[in-house]
């Protein structure tokens, strides 16, 4: 007999079936056409000395969600930009540099120049006082000499004033004397 009321004629024999889904094989339409059955995917099965029911980490370690870097030439990649960003950082960090030492060697230049003309401020101040000194003291010089020479014409006109009647006197006598010779 058969079991569970089949007859034992109705059971298919022992093996694969033809088809997973369950086609009858004059069906299956790879076996029609030469091709081999299609295979699954394998799946990933625990380690049977894993304890059960950690599948999630097993899939997790066998599949992970963000490949490793060196795989595609992220580590590369990144070491490749820093050394880049590092490159025009030092160059336009030597840039600011160059430019700061011109601002720096302008400065010197600048105080240099500031102190420079400070100190011939100075020394134009000391010898614009000196000259002053000079022109004051020259001047009183020559309000003593004009004061003497005033007092000089003073004495002259003095001189005049005795001498001028008796002058005009003798020039007198003489007109009238030459008048008379005539």
């Amino acid at each position: 007999m058969a079991l569970f009321g089949k007859k034992k004629s109705d059971i298919p024999p022992f093996g694969p079936p033809s088809d997973p889904y369950g086609a009858p094989p004059a069906m299956d339409p790879y076996g029609q056409q030469g091709y081999g059955q299609p295979q699954p995917p394998p799946m990933p099965y625990p380690d049977p000395g894993q304890q059960g029911g950690d599948y999630g980490n097993q899939r997790f370690e066998q599949f992970p969600s963000s490949p490793p870097s060196s795989d595609y030439g992220g580590d590369d990649m990144k070491g490749r930009v820093e050394e880049v960003a590092e490159a025009i950082i030092d160059e336009k960090w030597n840039e600011l540099m160059k430019d700061m030492n011109k601002v720096i060697e302008w400065k010197d230049r600048s105080d240099t120049e500031l102190k420079r003309l400070a100190q011939e401020i100075v020394n134009l101040k000391e010898r614009f006082e000196g000259l002053h000194k000079g022109i004051l003291g020259k001047i009183s010089e020559y309000d003593q000499n004009l004061k003497g020479v005033g007092s000089e014409i003073k004495a002259m006109e003095m001189t005049f004033q005795k001498i001028l009647p008796t002058f005009t006197e003798g020039v007198n006598k003489l007109e009238r004397f030459t008048k008379r010779a005539d």
